[in-house]
């Protein structure tokens, strides 16, 4: 496996295991994070 396909699969176990704290959203520069009470927080409004 060459090194790019190596850190696509370790990108997905990461955010698969932060799913479970935060939402994980793709953006232009990356990802971003929001912690889940925040969202609810921001529902709630």
């Amino acid at each position: 496996m060459n090194r790019i396909a190596r850190l696509r699969v370790d990108v997905g176990r990461l955010r698969a295991v932060l799913r479970t704290l935060a939402g994980v959203t793709a953006t232009q520069r990356g990802f971003a994070l929001a912690p889940h009470h925040a969202e609810e927080e921001r529902a709630g409004r």
